[in-house]
Formats: C-alpha cells, structure tokens, sequence
C-alpha cells in the first residue's frame, strides 16, 4: 500500500531529509540502498519512512519483528521470506524495518537458534535485493545502533547510518506550527 502521510508533513529534519532525497536518486537509477535511522523514540523515523513512500508514490512494506516471531518452528522463517518475496514482485518499494536491532543483532551475542537464523536469512535477502539490482530502499530504525550484528553494516546491506535527533527549539515551533496549520 502507499501511506496517506505527506512528505511536507514531516515537519523539522530538514538534513535527514535532504539526505534521504539524495538517497532515493541512487534507488531510482536501480539500486537497492540500505540506510539506518537512529535516535530516541518519538523523533519521526516511522513517520519519514511512510511520507518517502508516499512521495514516490511506491509501495510500503513495515517489518516489525513482533509480527513475524511464533511459536511454532519454522514459522518466523518462513514469515520472513514471505515478506521479501512480496517486496521483491512489488519494486520499487520502501521497506521499513521497526527496532532493526532485534531482528539483526549481533551474532557474538548469545542468540536462541530462531533469532540466528532469521539475522542469516535477513542478511541474505537483503544481499539479494542488491544483487538483483531492484529499486528497494530499506530502512532501518533503531534506539541502539551497536546492537546490530556488523555484517549489516556494509556496503548492499545497510549503506549508512543517520542520526535522527530529537528537535531543538526552533524545530518543536515548526513542528507545533506544522500542526496547527493541518487543522
């Protein structure tokens, strides 16, 4: 689907934005590109990733590791290859993915055997994404960037890290004025 949220909508960020704007040409000439949004809860990275998608008019697809994790074996697996076949026969598209790092933690870490599985079948899909050459921009958001096994962080993967802060005072006026003008 494509969110109803407005790019002129997120309101403050202007650098984040204008960087996500340069991103999205790399996309556009036909290549997956993987960027991680970090920062404190509530500073817009859900909000930016629906508004891109809209402003593209491409689809949106939201990973939350919440909705593919069951009980039963196999299943978070094979949710998640469902989910990348979907996108892949639906490109261009914007794929967020909500709390990146419990879904892509580190290896080092003591992970239960489903979580590593599902940090290999991650990286391998979005080795794919790339190799196959599909206009995908991935986003990833996160609280705790250093959680994040470090295979993702390279180059088909997740291209780059941008911060996302939460507003100063100039930035909560033109929020609070963004508001007030949408009702």
């Amino acid at each position: 689907y494509i969110p109803n949220v407005r790019w002129d909508e997120v309101y403050d960020l202007r650098n984040v934005k204008m960087r996500l704007e340069e991103i999205v040409k790399i996309v556009q000439e036909g290549r997956t590109y993987g960027v991680i949004l970090f920062g404190p809860p509530g500073t817009g990275k859900t909000t930016m990733a629906k508004a891109l998608a809209n402003k593209l008019g491409w689809a949106y697809f939201e990973l939350r590791p919440s909705k593919i994790m069951s009980k039963w074996y196999g299943e978070s697996e094979f949710l998640l290859d469902s989910f990348f076949d979907q996108v892949e026969v639906s490109t261009p598209a914007v794929v967020f993915i909500d709390e990146l790092d419990s879904l892509a933690m580190s290896r080092q870490n003591d992970l239960h055997e489903v979580t590593h599985r599902l940090v290999n079948i991650l990286l391998m899909r979005l080795q794919d994404l790339h190799d196959k050459g599909l206009r995908v921009l991935i986003i990833g958001a996160t609280n705790v960037p250093q959680e994040i096994d470090e295979a993702f962080l390279k180059p088909g993967r997740f291209d780059e890290i941008i911060y996302v802060s939460l507003p100063d005072e100039n930035g909560r006026k033109e929020i609070f004025k963004g508001y007030i003008r949408r009702e």
